[in-house]
């Protein structure tokens, strides 16, 4: 008997899987919209994206706010008859948004999992093959959402620029292809690896190490973006830009390729998807950790290392944050993102000043330090909260022991790529020992500077007595904290990148000039941590007293 408003011709499991794709959308939307960060970081970055999509415009004034070619340029130059040069470059930008879209669908699947929390009631109700197909219908709608508005714009932008309303049309339909193909084999590496996870218990006691390079790629894609995009245009992601090219010298057998392999290639993973999935659902959960006797010692504070540098409570709240953050790694991973939206402009300083790249890698890597629970002491502490700041010098504690799990870990780290990036500069031995120092020094005020921001501007949405999940920052502790590290190093990087030009224009000697840019940078940065610590040391006795 055919089910209640059932539509002819079409299986239930895949009606069963459209409503699971639908019901998952509301969902998101609603997170969304109840999370004003998330909102912001989820529009600017389609804002954004369509904004390089067009390109600059033959609109007055337009061009001091955008000068970058795009779409509406490229448009003009192809149907000029700029032959090599513009359909390298959208091809290339064709492939970008492919590898973009894949990465991304790769990346929410094993930081999120499609319906994880839902999974359960839903196997019961529908079975696997809906539950299967319903996630991958979701992700190709959140996907097609989210990119659409991007390509769309720019589709927009070269069918003006070249005159031919067609092209437009034809480069949607590539778009909706590219995503069709993108997304599907997005997921089913997505399922691999958390396949992996569940099954491998080295993977899985060392999530963080095997997701970084999904997030150094990530990086590389945006910081070396001229580089990816002549990567790409000639492998074959890129011929989905022949589509959107045909009558205007796009290869049509390139174009037939890909809007012929697309639709088998999203049934192929789509079936592949089922059988992943249920060893991902079906697999026997990984054996809890016997920790009971580390919780132990970090509530304790107990470890000889720690003891030369901090007091017990101190310690006690390092090593909880420690233990935090090993499962949550994500919370890492969360941090990096507005560091590589903005590390393209330090790739551009370095490759115009090559002499800056210590520098420049002392004050991203710090901000890097400075990006990570530091910055929402509060959300970061949980259900905790409540009994470290009532506790006798709780707040002190929380403050400093905070201060001192990013620090031990982060400024050696940094001060050592800070020496590598200056042994590859060539620098002389002094050199290369300041930019050391400089980037530990960094480290130290980064955190200060961090937990000042954060605890003014602390982010306790969605914080639950039940639960214990490490709160991202907000928006604006971001980009407040990211902008008083871009002041606190801007002397260093324009001291050291400079320093030779000033001195060949009959100016002060290099030596002086980067030794002041640096010394700058180092009472900046004592000002800064100095403030910030007593700004968080005064917010924490107003939540004391609250």
């Amino acid at each position: 008997m055919a089910e209640t408003g059932s539509v002819p011709g079409v299986p239930p499991w895949l009606r069963r899987a459209w409503l699971i794709a639908v019901v998952s959308l509301r969902r998101q939307f609603r997170k969304i919209l109840a999370h004003p960060w998330l909102a912001f970081l989820q529009g600017f970055t389609v804002l954004f994206g369509a904004v390089v999509a067009v390109g600059q415009l033959p609109v007055a004034g337009f061009e001091s706010l955008w000068s970058q070619p795009g779409g509406y340029v490229f448009g003009r130059r192809v149907a000029a008859g700029e032959v090599a040069g513009p359909r390298g470059i959208v091809r290339g930008f064709a492939g970008v948004v492919f590898v973009l879209t894949l990465f991304l669908t790769v990346l929410k699947e094993t930081t999120e999992g499609a319906m994880d929390s839902h999974v359960d009631t839903m196997l019961l109700a529908a079975g696997p093959r809906s539950v299967a197909v319903g996630g991958l219908l979701w992700n190709v709608l959140l996907m097609g959402l989210q990119f659409g508005v991007v390509v769309v714009a720019g589709a927009v932008a070269f069918g003006a620029g070249s005159g031919s309303p067609a092209a437009t049309a034809l480069f949607v339909l590539a778009g909706a292809a590219m995503v069709a193909t993108a997304v599907p084999a997005g997921f089913v590496i997505a399922l691999l690896v958390r396949t992996a996870f569940r099954r491998v218990g080295v993977l899985r006691e060392h999530r963080l190490v095997a997701g970084a390079p999904l997030v150094v790629g990530y990086f590389l894609l945006f910081a070396r973006i001229r580089e990816s995009i002549e990567l790409l245009a000639a492998t074959p992601v890129g011929w989905y830009a022949d589509v959107g090219l045909l009558g205007l010298g796009g290869d049509p057998v390139a174009a037939a390729a890909v809007l012929a392999a697309s639709p088998v290639v999203a049934v192929a993973f789509g079936a592949l998807s089922v059988p992943l999935a249920e060893r991902v659902w079906y697999a026997d959960p990984p054996a809890p950790e016997d920790d009971g006797g580390a919780s132990a010692t970090v509530l304790a504070g107990d470890g000889a290392a720690l003891s030369v540098v901090a007091g017990r409570p101190a310690r006690a709240v390092a090593r909880t944050v420690w233990l935090r953050v090993r499962r949550e790694p994500r919370a890492l991973v969360f941090a990096a993102f507005p560091l590589a939206l903005v590390a393209s402009s330090g790739v551009e300083v370095v490759a115009r000043r090559p002499a800056a790249l210590p520098v420049v890698v002392a004050v991203y890597g710090a901000a890097t330090v400075g990006m990570g629970p530091t910055l929402n002491p509060l959300g970061a502490a949980g259900v905790g909260l409540q009994a470290a700041l009532t506790a006798q010098g709780g707040g002190r504690h929380l403050v400093h022991g905070y201060a001192l799990a990013a620090v031990l870990p982060g400024a050696p780290l940094v001060a050592v790529a800070a020496l590598v990036a200056g042994i590859a500069t060539g620098g002389p031995p002094l050199t290369l020992l300041t930019v050391a120092l400089l980037g530990a020094a960094l480290s130290v005020a980064a955190a200060l500077v961090s937990l000042g921001v954060g605890v003014a501007m602390p982010n306790l949405e969605g914080l639950r007595p039940s639960g214990s999940g490490i709160r991202p920052p907000k928006l604006w502790a971001t980009t407040a904290f990211l902008l008083a590290m871009a002041v606190v190093g801007l002397p260093a990087t324009v001291g050291v990148g400079w320093a030779g030009a000033v001195d060949a224009a009959g100016g002060p000697p290099a030596t002086t000039v980067a030794a002041g840019g640096i010394g700058l940078t180092l009472v900046l940065a004592a000002l800064a941590s100095g403030m910030a610590y007593r700004q968080a040391m005064a917010a924490i006795a107003g939540y004391e007293m609250e």
